[in-house]
C-alpha cells in the first residue's frame, strides 16, 4: 500500500548514505513528495499532466512500478518523464517495456524520457 510520507533526518541520512549528493537532496527535499511501497521510496513531483519520477531508493520497483504509474494515472496523469545522467543509461532498460521516448528539445539536455500512460497503462 502507497504511503506518502514526510521528510525526516533519518530519511534524508538514508539518500546520503546511498550517494546522493547534498545538491540533489536539496532539489529531492525543497520540490519533490515521497512516497513509500514497503521498503520502496520513490520521489516525485507533479508538472501539469506529467508525473516526474525524481529518485529512487530502495527495494521492490519490479513489484510496484505499474501499481505507481497507475495511482499517477487515476490522479491525472498523462505522461511520466524521468532523467538520467551519462553513467546512469542502464536504467532506461529497467523502462523498456513502458516504451520510454527520449525527449529532444524542450529545454532538456540529454538523458530525459517520457512515458505515455495512455499508451502503456
Amino acid at each position: 500500500m502507497a504511503q506518502k510520507i514526510v521528510w525526516t533526518h533519518e530519511l534524508i541520512a538514508k539518500f546520503e548514505k546511498a550517494g546522493f549528493t547534498p545538491a540533489i537532496i536539496k532539489e529531492l527535499t525543497t520540490l519533490g513528495e515521497v512516497w513509500r511501497f514497503g521498503s520502496l521510496y520513490i520521489v516525485i513531483r507533479g508538472e501539469g499532466k506529467e508525473l516526474v519520477w525524481m529518485a529512487t531508493l530502495g527495494t521492490g520497483i519490479h513489484s510496484h512500478v505499474k501499481e505507481i504509474l497507475l495511482t499517477a494515472k487515476r490522479a491525472g496523469a498523462t505522461t511520466m518523464r524521468f532523467h538520467v545522467a551519462d553513467d546512469e543509461k542502464a536504467i532506461v532498460r529497467f523502462w523498456r517495456r513502458f516504451r520510454p521516448v527520449e525527449i529532444k528539445g524542450e529545454g532538456f539536455d540529454t538523458g530525459a524520457y517520457r512515458v505515455d500512460l495512455g499508451a502503456v497503462i
